[in-house]
Parts: C-alpha cells; structure tokens; sequence
C-alpha cells in the first residue's frame, strides 16, 4: 500500500508493506516541494497543477514498480481552501485515474494524531502538526480525544503573509509572534489537561528545528523519533535562525534551500505554541497523517 501526502510545501509518497494483524513497515519514502500554496488568492495556478501531475504520475510509476497493491492519495489545507479545488481534482483523475480525498481540517487532525499516538505512549498530551498551510491541534486525556481542529498558521502561510517575498525583519517578526499568539486556541478551549500532559509534534518546520538542535548539542543519534527538546533550547535556535538570511541558512545541512525561507516562520510559531500553553519541552514523533490514514 501507499500513501501520497499533497501538502501546502511538499507532495509525498510512502509504499508500506501492511499485514493483518495491523502492522506496517515502511519501505520507499518520495517527497518532491510542489508549494501548491504559493499564491495569496486561492487559486492554484496552472504551472503548478502541471507540476503536481507530473509528480504524481511519477509517483503512480514508482508504486508500479514497487508491486503496490493500493494508492490512498489524500490532499490537505492547499487544496481544502482552493478555490479552483474541482477543476484541479478533475485534472488530476483525468491524468492519473487518481481520486483524491480532501481532508477536512477536523480530519486530518484526527488522522495526525492517530498515526502518531500509535508510536507514542503518551496518555495525556496536546499534539500539533505543523505543516505549510495550517496547524492541527489535539488535546488528549487518557487517550481520550478532548479537542481537534485546524488553524491556518502555517509555515508558508505565515511566511507569505508577514514576510512576502522578502526576508523577516525586527518588526515583522514581531508582528508575526503576536499573530500566532493571538490566533492559537486558548488553554481554556483545547480542554484542562493537567499536569501530568505533554507537548508533542509532527511536522516538516518541527524535525528541522530538532535535526538543528541537535547539530548544535552534539546529539550523537541521528534519530528524531520521540527526541525531546526543551523551551530553552528551541528559543536559543530561534535567536540564532532568526538572526540569519535566507541565503546564509540554505546552506545549512540541517535547513537547507527547501527549508531556509520558510523555517523562521515556522520556529516562532513552535515557540509560541510552548509559551502558550506553558510546556517546557516538546517530543518529536517521526509518524503522524500517513500513518494514521493507512
């Protein structure tokens, strides 16, 4: 089976071998940058409905020669809000015999959260997934499902909103933190947790941010799954990140061109996400939507 991921930043496939008893490994891993949420009046234009084809097609060409049995291709916050969403579904099943679900926001923040729950024993906890268009947020008790939903803070919403085409600045950075502060859910909305609840994350912006982190501690792992990373640490990284061009952080390993213009926004947004609801750490789960659709 596979599943193809169409987000705001990237498109992606995952091939897993599934068995019955509900197990599943992972066996070829494609993502290729689409920015599908490139354009600020909802329409996504022809150049990039092309280039989303052609990524599928190529896709559909892999999963053949890999024997899948099965495609599951899901689109998130892109498409959701795309005005011109049925004529581009519709150039989609006529070039590739793909049926695209659309998730709703409620949707895929289910779904995220699923799929990292399943690889995480954390009972308690307020999970984000991070993404280029929107955020989903879910607040858990005892494994119990308290609060889902999704907010348009995305990494590439945000960059494009408060930065356009040129760099953050002082100001602009500034204004971008009190918008993300302003537009989060409050504690009071997302439900009473407790004590004992942690913060956990998915997303691109997210495993940027700890495969940086961890560069700088002298983590000797090359493993993100269930890395912890403290308030602490993600600020020290947002000063340093923050305090660099676009150009300068393309050509860090951890960042890179596919990353460098977008993560600022990103890393403010994660910051403010532990401010608001007073965690002093973060968990990173390498699993979320994919694995909970399958």
């Amino acid at each position: 089976m596979a599943i193809i991921d169409m987000g705001s930043n990237s498109v992606k496939m995952v091939c897993y071998s599934a068995h019955r008893t509900g197990t599943y490994r992972p066996y070829h891993r494609e993502s290729f940058r689409v920015r599908l949420d490139e354009y600020n009046d909802g329409v996504i234009r022809e150049p990039l409905i092309n280039r989303l084809i052609d990524v599928l097609l190529l896709f559909r060409n892999i999963a053949t020669h890999e024997d899948v049995d099965k495609i599951l291709p899901v689109a998130t916050s892109a498409l959701r809000s795309a005005h011109n969403q049925k004529s581009v579904l519709s150039r989609i099943y006529d070039k590739t015999g793909f049926k695209v679900n659309v998730l709703s926001g409620n949707s895929e923040a289910l779904y995220s959260y699923a799929g990292a729950a399943d690889h995480l024993n954390i009972p308690s906890c307020m999970f984000f997934d991070l993404g280029g268009g929107s955020i989903e947020l879910v607040s858990s008790r005892n494994h119990t499902i308290i609060k889902a939903l999704s907010v348009p803070l995305g990494a590439l919403v945000l960059t494009r909103k408060f930065a356009g085409k040129d760099d953050f600045n002082n100001e602009t950075i500034h204004n971008l933190r009190q918008y993300v502060r302003e537009n989060l859910p409050s504690t009071n909305s997302m439900g009473l947790l407790g004590n004992d609840a942690s913060l956990v994350g998915v997303g691109g912006a997210l495993r940027t941010v700890a495969k940086y982190v961890q560069a700088h501690v002298g983590y000797p792992l090359k493993k993100l799954h269930n890395y912890s990373m403290s308030a602490s640490s993600i600020n020290a990284a947002a000063s340093d990140i923050l305090s660099k061009d676009v150009s300068d952080l393309a050509g860090i390993y951890e960042i890179g061109r596919g990353r460098a213009d977008i993560i600022k926004a990103g890393i403010v947004t994660i910051s403010e996400i532990l401010s608001k609801y007073n965690f002093e750490k973060v968990h990173v789960c390498s699993t979320g939507l994919r694995e909970g659709v399958l």
